[in-house]
């Protein structure tokens, strides 16, 4: 899910959503790195990978469901339908 939404957003031009998406998986790391390690030991390492995963897929959803809408709105409106366009 991650992926087929990354690479979704990114060729249709939205470069700084999947930016978003990197940082907001590198903090879920981070925090399950520095919050549960020294309590939960081993488990919570290999608990990182999946918390970063859900953690960036749910922020991915939100930010293509948000540039989805606004590219329905603009061709609904007889608007150029060039996605590349929408960014700015």
């Amino acid at each position: 899910v991650v992926y087929l939404l990354r690479h979704s957003l990114q060729s249709m031009g939205f470069s700084k959503q999947v930016m978003a998406a990197g940082a907001a998986e590198l903090s879920a790391r981070c925090l399950v790195a520095f919050g549960l390690v020294g309590r939960f030991g081993f488990p919570a390492v290999c608990f990182a990978a999946p918390a970063a995963w859900v953690f960036a897929s749910s922020l991915l959803l939100v930010l293509y469901r948000h540039e989805i809408k606004k590219v329905e709105a603009n061709v609904a409106n007889g608007h150029k339908s060039d996605i590349a366009t929408l960014e700015k």
